[in-house]
């Protein structure tokens, strides 16, 4: 029977009752979800602000590092085989967690990890082997720090020591 309600009859037959809801009620609706969708942009994008000052302030504080705090010299790089020997001191204010050490080989240039640092004042010697038998007459040494558990590269402190025959 409620059917019939929706139906009306007039001088030009049966069709359909069409009623909305009011321009006041549909201005309310609009209001309130333009209010909502601006809160949720809102929370979204202060999400977004935050992680990016996270990460910016991570990677500020480790450039500051390595322009201040990490020095380093290498020398007496020699060569045996696949393996790349060198002596390293670090003259800087901070310790250095290890050196990514790149060379050419054979297959291309490689690098290869000491996964061994050097604390702050120290001398200490560092042998890696590459998979290849390397053919350059340097290497490159990159220092690297960790700063919250990420590794950063200091490669502005980059050094190259040539390889002294052996």
């Amino acid at each position: 029977m409620k059917l019939r309600a929706l139906m009306v009859q007039d001088e030009q037959g049966i069709h359909m009752n069409k009623k909305g809801i009011s321009p006041l009620i549909a201005t309310i609706l609009l209001i309130a979800f333009v209010i909502l969708l601006a809160i949720l942009i809102w929370f979204w994008w202060n999400k977004v602000v935050k992680e990016q000052t996270i990460k910016l302030g991570e990677q500020s504080t480790a450039e500051w590092i390595c322009a201040n705090e990490v020095e380093f010299s290498a020398s007496g790089a020699t060569l045996d085989g696949m393996k790349i020997s060198f002596e390293a001191e670090n003259i800087g204010e901070r310790a250095i967690d290890y050196f990514k050490v790149r060379a050419d080989t054979s297959s291309g240039s490689s690098v290869v990890n000491t996964n061994v640092g050097l604390n702050a004042g120290s001398l200490s010697t560092f042998e890696v082997e590459f998979a290849d038998s390397v053919t350059g007459t340097s290497v490159e040494i990159i220092p690297a720090i960790r700063v919250n558990n990420k590794d950063s590269f200091c490669t502005d402190k980059a050094l190259t020591a040539y390889i002294e025959p052996v």
